[in-house]
């Protein structure tokens, strides 16, 4: 093993084909390994050291200095000053430390650290681990399966080719997953995430983001603040959590789940599933066959032009089919339900509850198709609140209903019902409101619905279904 040591100058050191220690002292000094696992060390300076073949360790120390692992698995430390790190072949580890430095792992699997202040980390080909530490850092994959933390400030992060995992840490952070199925994490604040080619998750964190999941079957997660989710042009699962959120399916089939806030779900293309959460949501489903259900809250729901299925669920809702052959039902609270221009069928009340319509006043307008009206199942007649009186808290309100194409489920038999005035019409009016009221023996009967502008009503036509 030789030991060679440099002067005060600038100096020119070369090792043998054995494990040398090498050490450049003062000045601008080129250091040169050759064979054998050696030992580099520039010293103060602006220092060039290449470790040649051999597992070698190699330290630049004060300055900027350019550091060349070569062939063997080498380990880089550029110390003070902005450095140069460049691992070469095999499975290197490379150590920015302060300053500004450019790290490149080469071929192998690399570990790279910038340690302090601005650095750019590129792993190059194979599996590799890039850790920006503090300042604003530039992570580059490459090609492999890639792991990257941005570490603290804001980062810029690439995954390039491969299954990488992303962690932007703290700070406002930009992560890309690129080619392959890849795991994004924005942490903590502001961050902008894409999901590139591939099948890739994505999780915002805390602060305000954006997620894009590009190409490719994608998860992504918005976190607690407000963010946008944009699906992209597969079949992706959206999914909004806490805050305020903007949540957009784009092409394919996709879910999306609006979660805790008062959130915007948007469908687009594609047969999508569509559920709000708690609070007031706004829920499109665009083209395609959709399932949009409102959950908790005062939600605004529309269908568009194909044949959907709205639920409203808990709330005071407002549901619009659009213009295809759709199925609107309002749940539970006083809900709002219009048909559009094809067949519709129309139910205002949450079928499961254990007395529908209990409470209820829904407002039906079926449009200019031929639309069923439910108000029954067979086992049980909806706004029927099982109490004396005249029950006008909990009825239906058909505002369109046409004799020549429309049809209304009741539950039971004709004799079971009789048909009067709406209670609601003043003297004088010249409307002809008819009441569809529910016969209970030895109370007032129970108002069912209210049919505005109807002429002619007869329980006994066709139009009529008993269950």
């Amino acid at each position: 093993m030789a030991v060679i040591n440099g002067t005060v100058g600038d100096d020119v050191l070369r090792g043998t084909s054995s494990s040398d220690r090498i050490s450049g002292g003062s000045g601008d000094d080129e250091l040169f390994g050759r064979d054998g696992d050696d030992l580099l060390f520039g010293g103060s300076g602006d220092d060039e050291i290449e470790g040649d073949d051999g597992d070698d360790r190699l330290s630049g120390s004060s300055g900027d200095d350019e550091l060349e692992g070569d062939d063997g698995d080498d380990r880089l430390t550029g110390g003070s000053g902005e450095d140069e790190l460049f691992g070469g072949d095999d499975d290197d580890d490379l150590n920015g430390n302060d300053d500004d430095d450019r790290l490149f792992g080469g071929e192998g699997d690399d570990e790279l650290d910038g340690g302090d202040d601005d650095d750019f980390l590129s792993g190059g080909d194979d599996d590799d681990i890039l850790d920006g530490d503090d300042g604003n850092d530039e992570l580059r994959g490459d090609n492999g399966n890639d792991t990257l933390e941005g570490g603290d400030d804001d980062d810029e992060l690439f995954g390039g080719n491969g299954n990488d995992e992303l962690d932007g840490g703290e700070g406002d952070d930009e992560l890309d997953g690129g080619d392959g199925d890849d795991e994004l994490n924005g942490n903590d604040g502001d961050d902008i995430l894409d999901g590139g080619n591939g099948d890739d998750i994505l999780d915002g964190g805390d602060g305000t983001n954006e997620l894009d999941g590009a190409r490719g079957e994608d998860t992504l997660i918005g976190g607690n603040d407000a963010d946008v989710l944009n699906g992209g042009g597969d079949s992706d699962i959206l999914e909004g959590n806490s805050g305020e959120d903007e949540l957009d399916g784009g092409g394919g089939s996709d879910e999306l789940f609006g979660g805790a806030g008062g959130d915007r779900l948007f469908g687009q293309g594609g047969s999508d599933i569509l559920e709000g959460g708690d609070e007031d949501d706004l829920l499109e489903g665009g083209s395609g066959n959709d399932v949009l259900k409102g959950d908790s809250g005062d939600d605004l729901l529309r269908g568009d032009g194909s044949s959907d299925e709205l639920d409203g669920g808990q709330g005071d809702d407002a549901l619009d089919g659009g213009k295809g052959v759709d199925t609107l039902i309002g749940g539970t609270g006083n809900d709002i339900l219009v048909g559009g221009s094809r067949s519709d069928t129309l139910i205002g009340v949450d079928e499961f509850a254990s007395n529908p319509g209990f409470r209820d006043i829904d407002e039906f307008t079926g449009g200019s198709g031929g639309d069923r009206f439910v108000l029954g199942d067979g086992l049980r007649v909806y706004y029927d609140d099982g109490r004396s009186g005249r029950g006008r808290r909990d009825y239906a309100l058909i505002k369109d209903f046409n004799i020549n194409q429309d049809t209304l489920d009741l539950t039971g038999v004709a004799s079971d019902y009789v048909i009067q005035d709406s209670p609601f019409s003043q003297d004088g009016d010249d409307t002809t409101d008819l009441a569809i009221f529910l016969r209970v023996s030895g109370e007032q009967n129970e108002l069912i619905a209210v049919l505005q502008a109807t002429d002619n009503f007869d329980l006994g036509q066709d139009y009529v279904n008993f269950l």
